[in-house]
């Protein structure tokens, strides 16, 4: 599905794309004023095109292949984040702890326990 025609939807708020093979949300990055954004059961990979999204409460992104989460490091969500993704590292999970929920069971990590013990 192609998101071009929404990306001078500056002033949307909610937006829910649940299911629709979506793998480049680029277009996605003007929308600034989003609270609300469901992205479930696509095919992204990448959340680069979120980071600007400063005012996001509230994230869904289950059955997608992410493996980076530090494109939404500095967005301080309140409501919750559900993921299930394969992640590089769990590092910035600890950063998340202000979340209400985040849906931890599904997600596979690619590191091993030696290199979270180098973290410490």
């Amino acid at each position: 599905m192609d998101l071009t025609p929404l990306r001078n939807l500056i002033n949307l708020q909610i937006l829910d794309l649940q299911g629709n093979k979506i793998s480049d949300i680029s277009p996605l990055s003007n929308l600034v004023n989003i609270t609300r954004l469901n992205l479930s059961a696509n095919k992204m990979n990448s959340l680069k095109s979120l980071s600007g999204m400063k005012l996001l409460t509230e994230f869904r992104a289950v059955k997608n292949q992410i493996t980076d989460l530090s494109p939404l490091s500095t967005i301080k969500m309140r409501i919750y984040l559900c993921f299930s993704f394969q992640l590089q590292t769990t590092a910035l999970l600890t950063s998340l702890r202000q979340n209400k929920f985040l849906n931890q069971t599904q997600y596979q990590t690619k590191y091993s326990e030696e290199d979270e013990t180098k973290g410490s």
